[in-house]
């Protein structure tokens, strides 16, 4: 009889338990299907608004994580497509080289040299201009070595100031040359040079006798002097004074009647004109006031002077001059 007790207890509590299990259970499920239930309605509400607000963004429906995951999808996918266009691009744009190499190894066969023109140049030939440049008639025109061609020219031909060529289709070359010329004649390293206006090398001898129609000149000590190059000096010194000197002289009325110009010492130019005058310019400065005087000055004691004489224009302001004295105007002293 105890014992039958003992078990109806121990199934009473037993059956509580199982019903306070069965209780919580039910309760926990119902907060659940209430939560999903209110997600969900308030899911649809936003749903709902996003269609109406944002009709043309399909992401914006979607639940976080999806929206993410499909928005890396798309960009992986314009990525691709991307990919895809370039690679069909080359593949055409290699297509079409392919087709066109024939045709234009073909073209370029046929572009040769039948015609030469030159412009510009008195002192060498279409044939001396083709050599220089490394082309002959019957090769290829020049269309993508013309440069090549200009950089030949003036370092081979070093009185060629400058050049362009040009091509005139189906066969012609065109130079158009401007030439250097030769002003001057100094002696250098015991040879002698012809040099430009701007001290410019163009052509060297072993005789002064080679360039008789040029101006005489000595010329202060020089480093270097080669052929198509300018004349480089010590440092500190361009000769820029020569330049400006030459060039005041070729546009005044003692251009041609200069014999001699000493410029070995920059601040004591001295130089003789009409084979007649020794002219003491001195300095650089005030150069082109200086040699107008001295041209009014010869214009002025010219039937005066009968033998030689020497004008001084070192000092503008107190110039003067000594006719009819014995001296040799070619000389400095």
């Amino acid at each position: 009889m105890q014992l039958e007790k003992v078990n109806n207890s121990a199934t009473t509590r037993k059956t509580q338990k199982s019903e306070e299990t069965s209780n919580v259970s039910t309760f926990v499920k119902k907060e659940e299907k209430t939560y999903v239930r209110r997600y969900a309605m308030a899911e649809n509400r936003r749903r709902v608004w996003l269609e109406n607000h944002k009709p043309n963004d399909d992401y914006a429906i979607m639940f976080p994580s999806a929206r993410l995951m499909a928005r890396d999808e798309a960009a992986a996918n314009s990525e691709r497509r991307d990919k895809a266009k370039v690679l069909i691009v080359c593949f055409a744009i290699a297509v079409v080289l392919l087709m066109l190499y024939p045709i234009v190894k073909f073209s370029m066969s046929r572009l040769v040299i039948s015609e030469v023109l030159v412009e510009g140049s008195g002192m060498y030939t279409a044939e001396e201009l083709l050599e220089a440049g490394g082309l002959d008639v019957g090769g290829r025109l020049p269309i993508l070595s013309a440069s090549t061609a200009e950089e030949k020219l003036l370092s081979n031909m070093p009185y060629i100031k400058s050049c362009k060529i040009s091509v005139k289709f189906p066969n012609t070359v065109i130079f158009d040359i401007k030439d250097e010329t030769a002003v001057i004649c100094a002696e250098i390293f015991g040879e002698y040079y012809a040099l430009s206006n701007d001290l410019r090398v163009l052509e060297r001898s072993d005789s002064r006798e080679s360039f008789p129609s040029l101006l005489y000149v000595e010329l202060p000590f020089a480093e270097r002097a080669v052929v198509g190059e300018r004349l480089v000096f010590p440092e500190g010194e361009d000769g820029e004074y020569i330049s400006t000197f030459l060039e005041l002289i070729s546009g005044s009325d003692l251009n041609d009647r200069i014999g001699i110009v000493y410029f070995d010492e920059k601040f004591d130019i001295v130089a003789s004109v009409d084979d007649k005058y020794r002219v003491l310019f001195g300095s650089p400065s005030d150069m082109k006031l200086k040699i107008a005087t001295v041209s009014k000055i010869i214009e002025e004691n010219s039937e005066a002077c009968l033998t030689t004489g020497v004008i001084d224009v070192r000092v503008v302001d107190i110039a003067g001059v000594v006719l009819n004295v014995e001296i040799d105007p070619n000389s400095r002293e």
